[in-house]
Formats: structure tokens, sequence, C-alpha cells
């Protein structure tokens, strides 16, 4: 996998804490996301600023609102010119048709178009919280499906999906649909997210782009940790 599709998250709490990883990943790390906490934090000075200095960032705010409004969300959001850009498959087809349409004709022929990724469930979401919080019948992997099918109708780039049914939707999709894939775990960890995987698997199931949080950005070393990460997906 190339490395510029790792995507280090930047679970911080301040711009500083943010800029401080970094310039501690510079000369390695090429790509970032930055999740609705950092961003409601600092605005968008963040990712304009990286942006400029010519890294490439993706902005995970999991729009979901009426359709409307999430396309003009989106348009707003490319014009920063970020890469990737996360909307929830749940949200509906309308919502996600719109948006993506938006998108389409605001940037033309530009082949920078930022790509629009459909968030399935959640890596914090199992069985349990499925059936019995949200009262879906369907198991998580055929919910999974389900929800990739209409990203696809709806003309997404792609989808955000655990590595657990990473499989499943390369099987059924192919290469017509992306999939990144957060929860990446070097090993089992005991933390929020349930449906993880290693980055070795991640690569080998067909992951067009992988984020990695505090395996890296929680350890007293970063560049280290970094390093070992990238060595596992070459």
């Amino acid at each position: 996998m190339d490395t510029s599709k790792l995507f280090v998250a930047l679970d911080t709490d301040t711009e500083g804490e943010a800029l401080s990883i970094v310039d501690e990943l510079s000369g390695l790390i090429s790509s970032f996301k930055i999740g609705s906490a950092l961003f409601t934090s600092c605005g968008a000075s963040l990712p304009n600023r990286l942006i400029t200095n010519g890294l490439n960032i993706f902005v995970d705010l999991k729009f979901h609102d009426i359709p409307s409004v999430i396309a003009k969300a989106c348009v707003n959001l490319s014009e920063m010119g970020v890469r990737i850009m996360t909307l929830h498959t749940q949200g509906g087809l309308e919502m996600m048709r719109q948006a993506a349409e938006a998108v389409k004709k605001a940037w033309g022929d530009n082949p920078h178009k930022p790509e629009l990724m459909g968030v399935t469930l959640l890596t914090s979401v199992d069985e349990t919280i499925l059936s019995e919080d949200l009262g879906c019948t369907r198991s998580v992997n055929e919910q999974v499906l389900h929800l990739c099918e209409l990203a696809k109708r709806a003309g997404l780039d792609g989808v955000v999906a655990s590595g657990q049914e990473l499989e499943a939707i390369k099987q059924r999709f192919g290469d017509t649909l992306k999939v990144l894939v957060p929860g990446i775990r070097p090993a089992v960890s005991d933390d929020d997210q349930k449906r993880t995987i290693t980055p070795q698997r991640a690569v080998e199931l067909g992951a067009d782009y992988i984020v990695i949080g505090r395996p890296i950005t929680g350890v007293k070393n970063r560049r280290a940790a970094a390093e070992e990460i990238i060595e596992m997906i070459k």
C-alpha cells in the first residue's frame, strides 16, 4: 500500500497538539485525519494550514441531516481542498445522492475532486447495539452491505467500514467502491473500538485507505510507531 493512503488520526484536543504530532511525523506521514472534536475546537484553520503545506487531509465530520443541508455542507468542505470527507449512509439514498451531485457540479472537470465516503456502521457498534439499541434485524455484515449498496447507487466514491466487513464488501463491489478502514490496531487492544483489524490484514483484504490513531499518537515515540506500521503495510 502507498503510504499516502495511511491516514494518522489527529485525535487531540488542541491545534497545538495536532501540529506537534504532524511535525514529529514530518517526512514520514503525509496524510492526516481531523475528526469532529478537533474540528470543533480549532475550526477550519488547522485543515487549511495543513493543506497549504501540501498534506493530504481527511476531515471526518460524518454529516447527517436533510439532503439540501448536507449537499451545501459537502460543497463548503470540498472548497477547502480536503482529500476525503464523510457522511452517514444512514441519512438515506437521497441525502447521499444530492451531496455527490453537488460536489461533482461544483468541481466540474477538476481532477482533484475530494472523495465522498459513506460511513456504514461505526466500529463501536456490535451485534448487540445494532439489534437492541438500533432495532435492526439484519446482522452487522448484512446491514453494512445494504448501506454499501445505497452508497454505490448514490454515486459516492466509497464507504467507511470495519476490517471485519472488508472482505465481503470487496467480493461484492470489487473496485467500484473504495473502502476506508478505521479501527486499525497492530495487536489486540482494550478500547471503545469493537470491530478492529491489523494493518497487514486490512491491506491483504484490499483496503483502499486505512486510518490509525492511538497506536501512533498515543505512544511516547510516535515516529518509531509510525515506521513500524509502515513496514507492516508495505
